[in-house]
């Protein structure tokens, strides 16, 4: 019974975190670009994941999915996903000095331990149902 319940649960939890993916693009942008360490605004903009230094300027090694990120964010896969750089300035202009940047390395493995979990919550549910 447990497995069932599981796999239905990660399934609504994909489906709700998708919708707040786009509501995070449209009110926190900033939040959204820290999640993939995206620095310059892009678009297409892909993502997976990086191994290196994520402050943007070294990268060791890196698995890219073309118009992911833009998918993710804008369900357009040319859509425009403002970067780290251009949401500092933004907020910089409304709010005044300030940082506004989260600590990106926390940011960026958080979400992708996150998102990394709930796969292999699925997987492990739909193979204990099979």
């Amino acid at each position: 019974m447990g497995l069932p319940v599981t796999l239905a649960a990660r399934i609504a939890t994909a489906v709700s975190g998708d919708i707040q993916a786009r509501l995070m693009d449209s009110q926190q942008p900033m939040k959204i670009a820290a999640a993939e360490a995206l620095y310059s605004t892009a678009a297409p903009a892909s993502s997976l994941v990086r191994v290196g230094s994520l402050n943007g300027s070294q990268e060791l090694w890196t698995v890219r999915v073309p118009y992911l990120l833009s998918l993710i964010a804008t369900l357009s896969p040319r859509g425009t996903v403002q970067g780290i750089n251009n949401a500092k300035r933004a907020y910089v202009k409304k709010y005044g000095p300030g940082s506004y940047k989260p600590v990106i390395p926390v940011t960026y493995w958080s979400f992708r331990f996150m998102i990394g979990f709930g796969v292999l919550a699925s997987v492990l549910a739909a193979a204990g149902c099979g």
